[in-house]
C-alpha cells in the first residue's frame, strides 16, 4: 500500500501512511525519508504499538489520537510550508 500509493516519493519526502489490517492484526507506520530522519523510526514504531493495542476493541478512537499524535510530531521537526499542497489523497482506503 505504501509503494502503491506513492508515500514513499512525494516531493519533499514527508508521506507518511497509516496502514491497520485487522484481519492480520497489523499495524504499519511508515515513513516517507525526511520523516524517518526527523522523527527517528523509533517514533514511528511507537504509534503502530498504540495503535496494535486496539486491535480487538473501539479503533475509532484509537486510529483518531493516532493520526492527531503523529500530525502533532510530524508538526513539531517538519512544519508545513504555506505554499504546501497535498500530494496524496487523505482518504480511507479499504480491500476486501
Amino acid at each position: 500500500m505504501f509503494f502503491d500509493s506513492s508515500v514513499h516519493h512525494t516531493a519533499g519526502g514527508t508521506g507518511r501512511l497509516i496502514s491497520v489490517s485487522l484481519c492480520e492484526r497489523l499495524v504499519v507506520v511508515p515513513g516517507d525519508q525526511l520523516v524517518v530522519e526527523k522523527l527517528a523510526q523509533e517514533a514511528l514504531d511507537e504509534l503502530c504499538a498504540t495503535l496494535s493495542g486496539s486491535i480487538g476493541r473501539d479503533l475509532t478512537p484509537a486510529r483518531v489520537n493516532t493520526i492527531r499524535v503523529s500530525g502533532d510530531k510530524l508538526g513539531a521537526v517538519l512544519p508545513r510550508a504555506d505554499d504546501d499542497a497535498s500530494e496524496l489523497p487523505d482518504s480511507l482506503v479499504t480491500i476486501d
